[in-house]
């Protein structure tokens, strides 16, 4: 049996920094890869009041750089949300940054609470992808 540990990256009432809650995930991530831990998941949403992960190729590169040996995931980047040509490149840069351990795991939006960016449930403030002008840093769209 192999086992993996998934990571949806929520910070319910924003109870932390966003800082210190990307660090400490990172943190035990590379020590359950010194452990011996399989794989490593992480998922994409947005619009969340809890916050989720709104860019998790790019946390994945993160783990990439902190591990050695578990097989990194997406559970599922929402790939209708980024144009194919830089989905491609960006899951290409883990692959390399991980020596081949990425898994990439694709999905669309749909259902009530995965709503698009354009349809955002918490104020743009309180999002982890927000900037000043209120587009999504990974894909432009309204929202974040």
């Amino acid at each position: 049996m192999r086992l993996g540990l998934y990571y949806d990256l929520r910070n319910p009432g924003g109870a932390r920094s966003w800082a210190r809650v990307y660090t400490a995930t990172l943190d035990r991530i590379g020590w359950a890869d010194r452990a011996g831990i399989g794989a490593i998941w992480v998922t994409e949403h947005h619009g969340f009041a809890d916050g989720y992960l709104p860019a998790p190729l790019t946390f994945c590169a993160a783990i990439a750089a902190r591990t050695s040996r578990a097989r990194i995931g997406t559970a599922v980047v929402v790939g209708p949300l980024i144009p194919p040509p830089a989905l491609a490149e960006q899951a290409a840069v883990v692959d390399i940054l991980s020596d081949g351990r990425l898994e990439l795991g694709l999905g669309a939006a749909g259902g009530r609470r995965s709503s698009p960016p354009s349809a955002p449930t918490t104020p743009a403030a309180t999002r982890p992808s927000s900037t000043r002008s209120g587009r999504c840093p990974g894909c432009g769209t309204p929202g974040g």
